[in-house]
This record gives structure tokens, sequence and C-alpha cells, in this order.
């Protein structure tokens, strides 16, 4: 009963809409994870621990899961006539494993995310995003230039870690780690990309966000609107970074954990900031339904009810994803499953609400701003 109510509590603060406006925001695009089933394979015979949900079945996006995909966004329509819009959130390079070896981890050199897909498949994969962007589906925000955390992986590779450097060697970044440094604090995960231990790390920081909005725009053809900090880490600083470019909106969790240049971290309640605008004229919203059929705690009947709550308390719909949920060349089951259950969740709001609007990220942030 508590979580129920809790369920509707949490939307009082904040924007409110009469519309019934319905965003799709999906991480992790452009970013490797595991090259192949072969890869994932040798990692295991050397012993080394895969059993996170993202070694297993993250993979950059193949042809055939664009189609797939697409295929759903464009069976629904909203009462406007406008096809469902998904917002990938997409990290624009991946590490040149080869180059970084070859100086002996010594320098990180990167290349475009269009270069590794090249890698991974024989067709051209990045003419189906180009494809789905021309036909309004697919409209790309920004996520960083990489999903993991520069410094941090040039200092482990630069470590005595030889099973970390197997995988690296095989095209795999993303391994557990236990990283300190001089302020005893610990990194696990090189995930969250702007996690920072001194100023030199936050110095990096500003350059790489800097460098993916240009690379962006050079590869997509056009400027994001939106960002979300991979693993939701960031700090009020970096927030200047985007004072004078197109990044309008910001996405937050409840509590948004800010990283100190002195040491330790930080906690920001964001809970009552849905809407609200920061110095820079940044608007912050938080996302309010969770569709993540990969996790063992998924339930449709928990998203539907989240949707619900949403509309019944003038929010519009949120609702967050990441690219694991939609990606087969590991496991084509594995797709398929969660594209069944994202078809089931788009028709029933199709039939229960017949006055959805579907919308996406830059959209949304250019109605929350009029205020209506």
């Amino acid at each position: 009963m508590l979580t129920s109510i809790t369920r509707y509590l949490k939307h009082i603060p904040g924007w409110t809409t009469n519309r019934k406006l319905f965003v799709i925001e999906s991480d992790d695009w452009g970013g490797t994870r595991m090259p192949s089933n072969s890869v994932k394979e040798l990692l295991i015979k050397k012993g080394l621990n895969l059993s996170n949900n993202f070694l297993q079945y993250d993979i950059l996006a193949s042809s055939e899961d664009l189609e797939c995909l697409y295929e759903i966004l464009m069976k629904y329509k909203d009462f406007k006539g406008y096809n469902v819009k998904f917002s990938p959130f997409v990290n624009v390079t991946n590490p040149d494993f080869d180059k970084i070896i070859e100086s002996d981890y010594q320098e990180y050199y990167y290349e475009f995310f269009t270069e590794t897909l090249k890698k991974y498949y024989q067709n051209n994969v990045f003419d189906y995003w180009l494809q789905g962007m021309e036909n309004n589906v697919f409209s790309p925000q920004y996520h960083g230039r990489e999903h993991f955390n520069v410094p941090s992986l040039m200092r482990h590779l630069q470590s005595d870690d030889e099973s970390f450097k197997f995988a690296f060697k095989n095209g795999v970044v993303h391994m557990p780690i236990q990283l300190k440094n001089d302020t005893h604090r610990t990194l696990n995960s090189l995930a969250p990309a702007y996690y920072f231990f001194n100023q030199d790390d936050l110095k990096s920081h500003k350059e790489s966000l800097n460098s993916g909005l240009e690379i962006f725009k050079n590869i997509l053809g056009k400027n994001p609107m939106s960002f979300a900090a991979p693993n939701g880490i960031f700090h009020p600083e970096l927030e200047d970074v985007f004072k004078n470019t197109t990044i309008e909106n910001l996405v937050v969790n409840k509590e948004r954990i800010e990283p100190s240049p002195g040491g330790g971290i930080q906690k920001r309640d964001f809970r009552f900031k849905f809407g609200s605008i920061n110095k820079n004229n940044q608007l912050y919203y938080r996302r309010n339904v969770k569709f993540e059929p990969v996790q063992l705690s998924y339930n449709y009947k928990k998203v539907i009810s989240e949707i619900e709550a949403a509309f019944l308390m003038r929010k519009p719909v949120i609702m967050t994803s990441h690219r694991i949920n939609f990606v087969g060349s590991l496991n084509k089951e594995h797709r398929d499953k969660n594209l069944r259950e994202f078809d089931k969740v788009l028709e029933y709001v199709k039939n229960k609400h017949p006055d959805v609007e579907f919308i996406d990220s830059g959209e949304l942030g250019k109605i929350m701003r009029k205020k209506n």
C-alpha cells in the first residue's frame, strides 16, 4: 500500500501539464561493451567475471536490431499522426584499443563510434541510424563522449592488473576494477564517466564534454538538446561546459551523486526540481517510468502502473531504458523477448490513452519551458 501511495506522491512537485506527453529515453547507444560471443567465451575461459548482464547481452546495435525497433515504433501513431519517438542517448566515441596498446598504455586514443560499427558489422549500420532520424522515430541526444572514465582507465591500464589488460586487448573496457588513489576513494567500475579524483580529472572531463559535442554534430549532422550523465554522476561545475551550447535539458535522478574535488562525494536532492532552471538556463527533469525487461525485477504491471500514476498526476511519461534491452547480436532470443514487452507497453498506452502525444526529449524541453 505504501509503495502504491509513493508512486503518486513522487509526482506532486514541479512542472505539470494537462497533455499526455510520452517520451522514451534509452542510454548507452554508440558505446562498445562486449564485441562478440567468441570474445565472451575467451574471457570466460580466462576465468574473468562476466556475471554483469551488460557483459552478457550488451553490444553495438546491428541493422537487424534497428529494423526490429523501427517496426514497432512505426506501428503506432498518436492523435496528431506522429509515430512513437525514441531518444537514444549516445556516446560518440570508443577506445582505439590498438593505438593505446601500441603506446604501451601511456596515451589515450579514441575512434568515432561509426568506425567501431564498421569493425563489428559488414553492412553500413549507420545508414539505419540516418534512416530512423529521417523518419522522425530516432532522435539522438548526448550521453557524453565516452561511457567510461578516461583518466581512471589510463591509470588502471598502467597498473599490474593483467586480467584487465587481457580483456582490453580483446576489445573490452567495462570490466570490474578496484582503483584507489591517495584520497582512499575506490572506483570499482569505469562506467561513471564523469567521476573524478582531482582537478586534473575534472579538467579532462571538461575537454571531453566539449570535444564530444563537436563529434556529435560532425557525425549526426545535428546538435543535441538533452544530456544524461553516465550512471547519473555529475558535478555542477561540469554543467558550465554546456552554458553556450545547444544543451538545454539535463536529466537528473532524485538524488545526484556529485564528486568533490577535495575528496569524497555529496548528494544533491532534485526531488522538488522537476522543470526548474539552473543559472545556465538549463532545465532539470527526471525520468519516471522504468522499462528494463533485462532485469529480473522487471514487471509489466508495474510499468503500466507507473505510466498511469504519471498521467493521473499531470506529468509527462518519461520512460527510461538502456540499449541492452534492444540488441540481439549476442542473444537474439533476449532481444525478441524484450521487444515483445516493448510492443505490449506501447499497445496499452495507445489503446488506453488515445490522446497521447509521442514526442522526443528535445521537444519535451521546449514544451516544459513554455509551461503548457
